[in-house]
């Protein structure tokens, strides 16, 4: 029997970690106290896929993680352990590789395929979206043709070769090539006449139903809908019903099986109606755990219409993140990076100046698409007489530059007030930069009617699909590698123009967080996390020694001066990018610096920092001088034994603090309201960088091994040993193992309990975010440390009894008196108030519960 949730555990597969590896690991999870497995995409990707969001086949799973029978026999293993599975499916794009199932079909049979209505095209049934554009190419078009880069071959049937690829002919094309093949011409001599003449393959490709490009002439965009910017991503046409059937039958089938119990739906907000599709997800599939990949503003909240069991986590990630970075700090830490770097700019005017940019070069044809589009709408209109095709494409321009949110969700089934308050906000803020042009006005005024209108609503739902992706672009993959303030808080649903959120804005977070959203996942790390949880801990740390890094920073630039190359008159690497590369070298400690394997990994993520920014280098235009600069920079300080000296200095604090912020973030997301989330490797040190490095293969028998010393350890009450290793992450896992073996065996206590604020009282009660969960007589108390500064112990982990005195906690009246501290094995007596160092103990957090049972 399946237990219920009460946790899940990210795994990545790949082809180097297949369903047989996940077999291996079944009962080490289910020791941990997993209750559900939380699976990366199945279905076939493209060959040698690290991580299955490129699918070619929606039918079929993938054969390099071993196939239907692997993956049926580790379901069955899963469930017969009591754990569920969760699957992770991807609705909105699939791969643009000719190896696509759907696509040959496409390139075979055109508008006569089957699956011609799969691709979200622009301008369908219109000369410029008859054919795709396709970025195959490595040279421009009439290159490719005259060097031999597309050529006519033949292998057992007519096709293209097309930079290595193997690409269909058009049935039409091919017919007319296989008649003169029949009247006696060879294959390869009807190739060759082909391939010698550009003229005559020109002519051939141009019978295809598609059209090979060079991949810089598409990068403004292409004729279909991408992924954020991606052209190898090709979007769907998920809300027609018959491609919803072809995407989902498969899954649907293995959940009416009994394989899978979950789903994870990936970029929601790419679909064009996400709340009728969610409606049909829940209907059509059966099952009672829906959760959305869904990135939240501030304040921003899920409609309430959708039919789903919560979001991924990163709005918990923010909540917590950002409740560890220490606010009285602020002023200090911000004027320190200013001075360093010389960058004065608020974080939001990045951002604008991103969008602005990834507008441009990036998103250029989705301007001018939506442009036409509402031109055409408007132009039937009264108030749309003197509108310019310009002037709306300007328009769009500013609305994409002003959403303050990732997305709105106008359909016609749902018109919510928030939605039109936000595009009238949106449409306000491009009227203070443009003025109010009559193309604006029109665009305002058809907002007015797309309750009646069904133009005016398609209209604003396509820009609603695109708006994710201009957020997206130019906030997580761009301002996050130029706004290098405090990079803790640059992480996938953050908002660094936040610097913290207060103890009350954390307890009203996790008060929302009992109702319809009690399933949301709580999540510290993901496969897309730009860093790992205890690197980001460490850098989190900064915010609590301001006056530390202002000399940290004075003493580095001045020892550092002599490795700085002038490229082009810039200095390499610039003092921002200087900035970030001191933050990121947290990781580890200088001791291992010489380590082949971190500087490899360190100068990876810095190149991919500096293009992910866009200023001295970039993807598509990548400046290897300049690199070779940031490069030789970094060699060099690694090197450089004073600076060693120096960096320690800082390394220690930050480590030592950092290893409390992580432990105490991790009591949090396995006990707060929600489901705790483990990325796979993560209930031990994760100082990993952004993907790929966050994807790199975990060591499950040393996690085993050390699990089972972990436990024996606990059997002794030895939390000293435990200790000791905190630095490799033991503290994680034996959080880790008490807390979600508690959970699993009081289920009703974390689903129904209510949700108590606790206060604090003392000299250093800012330093504590404590809360209760009370179900019947069971309550169950958590408080965490929040800001280690000043009041640790000489071993770095402990609270100082000394420091700590008169801190307490205070219980309401309805509380028990006694209580059994979980990790400590203490007993304590709360006397109306808890004292905070007694409770804790040798640990940097209390968790504490009324009852006995289930107590390990």
């Amino acid at each position: 029997m399946t237990n219920p949730i009460s946790s899940t555990y990210r795994i990545q597969l790949s082809p180097s970690f297949r369903f047989s590896d996940l077999e291996d690991i079944l009962d080490y999870l289910d020791d941990l106290g997993i209750t559900h497995i939380y699976a990366s995409p199945i279905f076939q990707p493209i060959p040698g896929s690290r991580h299955g969001y490129d699918t070619v086949f929606y039918s079929e799973i993938n054969s390099e993680l071993g196939g239907e029978d692997a993956f049926c026999n580790v379901s069955r293993k899963a469930h017969d352990l009591g754990m569920g599975w969760i699957q992770d499916i991807v609705p909105n794009h699939m791969s643009a590789d000719p190896e696509n199932h759907y696509l040959r079909d496409i390139f075979i049979n055109g508008g006569e395929s089957r699956y011609s209505g799969m691709i979200d095209l622009l301008y369908p049934g219109s000369e410029a979206g008859s054919k795709l554009k396709l970025p195959l190419l490595n040279a421009d078009y009439e290159e490719s043709l005259k060097s031999g880069r597309i050529r006519l071959s033949f292998d057992d049937d007519f096709c293209f070769s097309i930079e290595g690829l193997r690409i269909p002919l058009s049935i039409k094309s091919a017919e007319e090539l296989l008649i003169k093949k029949n009247a006696g011409e060879t294959p390869l001599g009807l190739c060759a006449e082909v391939n010698r003449n550009p003229e005559k393959l020109h002519r051939l490709v141009q019978q295809q139903n598609y059209l090979p490009m060079y991949w810089r002439t598409l990068l403004p965009g292409t004729n279909y809908r991408r992924f954020f910017a991606v052209n190898a991503l090709i979007a769907l046409n998920t809300q027609i019903p018959e491609i919803f059937d072809i995407i989902h039958q498969k899954v649907f089938s293995l959940i009416h099986s009994g394989f899978i119990d979950g789903l994870r739906v990936d970029h929601i907000d790419g679909l064009y109606d996400p709340g009728r599709y969610l409606a049909k997800l829940g209907e059509a599939s059966g099952t009672g755990l829906v959760y959305v990949e869904k990135i939240l503003a501030r304040g921003e909240e899920i409609p309430r219409s959708w039919n789903i069991s919560g979001t991924t986590g990163y709005d918990f990630n923010f909540y917590c993140n950002y409740l560890f970075t220490n606010r009285k700090n602020r002023q200090a830490i911000l004027t320190h990076y200013r001075k360093f770097t010389g960058n004065t700019r608020s974080y939001m005017h990045t951002v604008e100046k991103s969008r602005r940019k990834f507008i441009t070069l990036y998103f250029r044809n989705e301007v001018e698409y939506l442009a036409q589009i509402f031109l055409e709408t408007l132009q039937s209109k009264i108030y749309g007489q003197e509108i310019t095709r310009e002037g709306m494409q300007e328009c769009i321009r500013e609305l994409l530059v002003h959403i303050p949110v990732y997305r709105t969700y106008l359909s016609g089934t749902h018109i919510d007030e928030r939605d039109i308050s936000t595009l009238e906000t949106a449409l306000s803020d491009s009227a203070r930069t443009i003025g109010l042009t009559p193309d604006l006005s029109a665009i305002r005024r058809l907002l007015e009617e797309v309750a009646v209108d069904e133009k005016a609503m398609f209209c604003f739902a396509r820009l609603q699909q695109f708006m994710p992706a201009v957020m997206a672009k130019s906030s997580e993959d761009s301002a996050f590698f130029i706004y290098n303030a405090l990079i803790s808080r640059n992480e996938v649903g953050g908002d660094p123009s936040v610097y913290s959120v207060s103890k009350s804005e954390f307890h009203q977070f996790n008060r929302n967080r009992t109702g319809k959203l009690r399933y949301s996942m709580n999540a510290l790390s993901t496969h897309d996390t730009k860093l790992g949880e205890d690197l980001r801990s460490r850098i989190c740390a900064i915010s609590n020694i301001p006056e530390e890094w202002k000399v940290f920073l004075n003493l580095s630039s001045l020892n550092n001066s002599k490795y700085r190359s002038m490229v082009d008159g810039k200095k390499a690497p610039s003092p921002n990018e200087e900035y970030l590369i001191y933050q990121l070298l947290l990781a580890d400690s200088p001791e291992n610096w010489n380590n082949r394997n971190f500087r490899e990994r360190i100068f990876v993520q810095v190149l991919k920092s500096v293009r992910e920014g866009g200023i001295n280098s970039e993807w598509n235009r990548i400046n290897y001088l300049y690199e070779e600069g940031v490069r030789k920079f970094l060699t060099g300080i690694m090197n450089d034994e004073k600076f060693r000296e120096i960096f320690s200095r800082v390394y220690q604090i930050a480590s030592a603090e950092g290893a409390i912020i992580s432990a105490c973030q991790n009591v949090l997301k396995l006990t707060a309201p929600g489901i705790p989330d483990t990325y796979r490797g993560s209930e031990s040190m994760n100082l990993s960088f952004t993907d790929p490095d966050n994807r790199s293969e975990v060591d499950f028998d040393e996690l085993k091994r050390r699990l089972s010393a972990i436990k024996n350890s606990l059997a002794v009450n030895d939390l000293g040993t435990i200790l000791e290793s905190s630095g490799k992450g033991d503290l994680k896992i034996a959080i880790h193992y008490l807390l979600l073996n508690f959970r699993r065996a009081h289920q009703k206590l974390f689903m129904d309990g209510d949700y108590v604020e606790i206060k604090e009282i003392g000299k250093n009660s800012g330093k504590l975010f404590t809360f209760a969960l009370v179900e019947g007589k069971e309550w169950f108390i958590v408080s965490v440390i929040i800001n280690a500064n000043g009041i640790m112990a000489e071993n770095g982990i402990s609270t100082d009894v000394v420091k700590m005195a008169g801190t307490r906690i205070v219980l309401p009246e309805a509380a028990p008196e006694k209580f059994l501290n979980l990790f400590t094995r203490s007993r304590i007596s709360s006397n109306g108030s808890i004292d905070v160092a007694e409770g804790m103990g040798i640990l940097p957090f209390m968790v504490i519960y009324s009852g006995e049972a289930g107590v390990y």
